[in-house]
């Protein structure tokens, strides 16, 4: 079963939860910084949402690369 140590801790259940915090997170600025109310210059919310979307990936690659072996017994290399 799992071990409770600071690995497991870290990689199974702290690592998806800020993922998930900072995809919701992202995706809430994308959509504010889309909003036509928004009085910046079109280049710069052109950058804030690539550099959000970047974030994006990252989390999910951060997902996919430390939590779903984790997750999954498919993924596991124990």
């Amino acid at each position: 079963m799992w071990e409770w140590n600071f690995k497991h801790v870290t990689e199974a259940i702290l690592m998806p939860g800020f993922s998930l915090f900072g995809l919701v997170g992202n995706l809430i600025s994308i959509i504010v910084l889309r909003h036509r109310d928004v009085k910046m210059k079109r280049d710069f919310i052109d950058v804030l949402c690539a550099l959000a979307v970047f974030d994006i990936l990252f989390l999910v690659s951060t997902f996919l690369l430390f939590s779903l072996d984790k997750w999954s017994e498919f993924y596991s290399d124990e």
